[in-house]
């Protein structure tokens, strides 16, 4: 069976000859570009200087013979502009955490009066500051404030609509280019991403939680104004890639902290599944992709609000937050939703833990989440820097073995 035909199979809720793995197949199912470059070396694969195709995390580019060796089955079908504003091509050198990369050719620092590094939108110093990482940092903190604003004012509808992207011929041009190529010389499952379906608030965080409570009317007009372009981008979307993909990131919105909801359920089931609704509708109307929706955290009362939304696959499946015990998660749901995710804890376990305990706690996922299908594996969320590259092989193995 073929990694494609194998993660065809799962997705459609029927078991394959052996769970699919996913390692590199999209920013959130990802690996630390640190931790990747130990794992080449661990792994005696000389590839080169690594890639590091998503600056926000520092997410390496997974390469062919990596892939190869660990049996993966998932690749990636990047974007063109993915973060920042950067643009994944004209790459260059830069020195990250002891090691030699290569970056974007938009990505232009500055370095403040801590020695911290400072990133503007789209590497242009006239555009406004959008990121920083602390001097010998690991990742980028996206610069937006958790605090209530002093004024805050609430965008004109059109205005705000007038303001969100629709897919530039480049762009469009640089997937169909890419969606070829990986499904006519690889077979692989294809994870298209997308990252254009979510419904996001305005202001500062807690602004917008506030709006959740307050202005419920002004939600539902902003999100049906997101929805229509969102819409508009799946349609140059479908033209670019076409039935390539298997299944397409819709969004990386969180719902949920480590011990429940960021909101009360019933608020997600009013205000925001009717409009998710509308978006996986018009992807299962017209493609044969399943819709791939990314939650961290403790989200087990929104789960069943997400399956009546459409939403097909669910990640990263956070089991160490409360309410989110693997059982019981697969005998409420895993016939309605795939479980993209769960595979090991990036928490604990794969970063702390021995070679058995990492073997065990693999096992014990499988053994819970693979039958009647619908589980592809893949570690809780990225695989973050420090994480032993004897670990990360024995989840792999352990995966296939």
């Amino acid at each position: 069976m073929t990694s494609r035909e194998r993660v065809i199979k799962s997705i459609n809720h029927q078991e394959p000859d052996r769970v699919p793995l996913d390692i590199g197949g999209s920013t959130v199912t990802g690996i630390s570009a640190a931790a990747y470059i130990k794992l080449k070396e661990h792994l005696e694969l000389n590839t080169g200087t690594t890639r590091v195709f998503d600056v926000y995390q520092m997410l390496a580019e997974v390469e062919e013979p990596v892939r190869r060796r660990l049996n993966v089955d998932v690749v990636s079908l990047n974007l063109l502009e993915l973060v920042f504003g950067l643009k994944n091509k004209d790459w260059k050198k830069w020195r990250f955490a002891g090691y030699d990369v290569e970056v974007p050719g938009q990505f232009n620092l500055v370095i403040d009066e801590h020695g911290d590094y400072i990133l503007h939108e789209g590497g242009d110093l006239s555009k406004p500051i959008v990121a920083r990482m602390p001097k010998d940092g690991l990742y980028f903190d996206s610069v937006v404030s958790t605090q209530f604003s002093d004024k805050f004012e609430k965008p004109d509808i059109n205005e705000f609509k007038k303001g969100i992207k629709i897919f530039t011929d480049e762009e469009l041009k640089f997937i169909s280019k890419n969606a070829d190529y990986l499904y006519k010389h690889t077979d692989y499952a294809i994870l298209g991403q997308f990252w254009k379906g979510g419904l996001d608030l305005v202001g500062n965080f807690s602004d917008s939680m506030v709006l959740l409570i307050s202005e419920p009317d002004y939600v539902n007009d902003l999100f049906s104004a997101e929805v229509e372009k969102s819409i508009e981008n799946l349609k140059l979307y479908k033209q670019a890639v076409g039935d390539k993909i298997q299944a397409v990131v819709i969004t990386g919105n969180d719902y949920g902290t480590q011990m429940g909801e960021f909101f009360n359920p019933s608020i997600f089931k009013e205000l925001y599944v009717p409009h998710y609704k509308k978006i996986n509708d018009w992807v299962h109307e017209n493609t044969n992709w399943k819709t791939f929706f990314h939650s961290c955290g403790s989200i087990a009362n929104i789960i069943e609000y997400f399956i009546e939304a459409g939403v097909d696959i669910l990640n990263p499946v956070q089991c160490s937050a409360a309410n989110m015990d693997p059982k019981t998660l697969k005998e409420k749901f895993g016939d309605k939703i795939v479980f993209w995710g769960g595979g090991v804890d990036t928490q604990s376990t794969l970063p702390r833990g021995t070679v058995e305990e990492v073997k065990k706690e693999v096992e014990n996922r499988i053994k819970i989440f693979s039958p009647g299908g619908g589980f592809v594996f893949a570690a809780v969320h990225n695989i973050q820097y420090g994480t032993p590259s004897e670990n990360i092989v024995a989840m792999c193995d352990t995966v296939v073995n």
